[in-house]
């Protein structure tokens, strides 16, 4: 079965060999290779045909499109699509790599399963940093489609995914401005038309992400973020206005716990998005949100910001202590099971 690997290229130089020297290693043979030159200013092109020469096996598999002017990320990845040939689609962000028996694991899970669509548990990394980040994925497809709009137990990206090509419609790419909806959007598509969504409970894919205000300040100052989200609202009005509130709570979620790392302005950000809500009512219908969590986005939102991300930072390095404390007793009970049966066993 032909797996389309998608990779569109822009001021890549920094990362592309990684991405490329990973995808050119996976133990599954059966890929194409599109990359997409999105009229990259650097030297990302060059590069990357240095590490085509070094696999002189893979260059039949592999395909470079050269965009005449800059379309956008959006633009690159429909170019691509529009080239593909495979059963099913993976978009690669350049900046990421992948763990060698990912492809193999993804298509061997959509053979059992015949699944539409195949997720995969990754990992985040950034200079001196890597968290792994588990996908919740269910049997049921409507507690999927109810997790991807929240945000907090799937992931709103399409890298990373697995996806049957024949879920894709030339609608889905209609969003210009580059931006994490645009993702989002395609995303919620693809799961409303999939019958059947598993994953794989093992960490396959690293997404490097220089920091979330690289990532987030474009989008917000040219309110791109709206032209997306607008956009989603839009399909889920149409679909079942039951999950309007749900997409909205995982909307403010996702750009708090984004935004607030580096304390941009979360409370203007929503409201330009949402100017006619109610900001009180979302913070505290999150379902999973604490008390201090919530404490934190109010002051966010009274333009206290800057007792806020103290107050932030401290809450998340007591979650992650909280975690590594349970894993430290976690351990420790095994380690006593363990000595526990070998003296039995004796």
């Amino acid at each position: 079965m032909k797996i389309s690997i998608i990779i569109p290229i822009y001021n890549v130089e920094k990362y592309i060999e990684r991405c490329a020297i990973s995808l050119f290693n996976q133990d599954y043979e059966d890929i194409e290779y599109i990359f997409v030159n999105d009229c990259s200013p650097d030297k990302s092109i060059e590069i990357l045909d240095e590490v085509i020469q070094r696999y002189p096996n893979k260059e039949t598999q592999v395909k470079i499109i050269h965009h005449t002017e800059k379309g956008g990320l959006v633009a690159a990845k429909k170019t691509a699509f529009d080239n593909s040939i495979g059963n099913y689609i993976l978009y690669v962000d350049a900046k990421d790599w992948l763990e060698v028996d990912m492809i193999s694991s993804l298509i061997r899970k959509a053979d059992e399963s015949n699944a539409d669509i195949v997720a995969c548990d990754y990992f985040l990394n950034r200079q001196g940093f890597q968290k792994y980040k588990k996908e919740l994925y269910h049997e049921d497809l409507k507690q999927n489609f109810e997790r991807l709009l929240l945000g907090a137990k799937i992931s709103p990206y399409l890298w990373g995914k697995l996806v049957r090509r024949q879920l894709y419609s030339e609608e889905m790419f209609f969003i210009k401005r580059d931006n994490f909806a645009n993702d989002w959007y395609i995303n919620i598509r693809l799961f409303s038309e999939a019958k059947v969504i598993s994953s794989v409970s093992k960490g396959l894919y690293h997404h490097w992400s220089k920091s979330p205000k690289h990532e987030f300040s474009r989008d917000i100052s040219t309110l791109s973020l709206k032209e997306g989200i607008d956009a989603i609202l839009d399909f889920i009005e149409k679909k079942d206005t039951h999950y309007l509130n749900l997409f909205k709570v995982g909307c403010f979620r996702f750009l708090f716990d984004t935004l607030s790392v580096e304390g941009l302005d979360v409370g203007r950000v929503v409201k330009k998005i949402f100017p006619k809500e109610k900001y009180y009512d979302i913070i505290n219908s999150i379902p999973d949100w604490g008390y201090l969590k919530k404490i934190t986005s109010y002051l966010y939102f009274w333009k206290l910001g800057i007792i806020a991300q103290p107050l932030f930072n401290s809450l998340e390095q007591i979650q992650s202590f909280t975690v590594r404390l349970k894993g430290l007793f976690r351990r420790e009970r095994e380690r006593e099971r363990e000595i526990t049966f070998n003296l039995t066993a004796h």
